[in-house]
């Protein structure tokens, strides 16, 4: 594991981690108990993979939450990207 750094975007302590398959994932620094089944939160295990869950005081697994899901600069971004981007098709109608 790396050591921590800070985000640039909100100044949180993150690091950055290397899954089984060699892929970098930004991460929270803190650890988190987390639930794992296809909840809204990417995290890694400290073994390197890759899961979905949610975080609970019962959980299961031990992972570090992707950063991008917990960044509040990041998540403003992708709201304002969204709301910019809505495709206007012929006649006015929205996808």
């Amino acid at each position: 594991m790396e050591t921590e750094r800070s985000c640039r975007e909100c100044g949180r302590a993150v690091k950055w981690l290397t899954s089984q398959g060699g892929k970098k994932l930004l991460c929270d620094a803190a650890p988190a108990l987390m639930k794992p089944a296809g909840g809204p939160l990417t995290y890694m295990t400290p073994e390197g993979e890759i899961r979905r869950g949610r975080k609970s005081a019962k959980g299961t697994d031990v992972g570090y939450v992707s950063h991008r899901c917990t960044c509040p600069a990041i998540r403003q971004r992708r709201k304002e990207a969204t709301i910019c981007e809505v495709p206007v098709l012929r006649h006015g109608h929205r996808r």
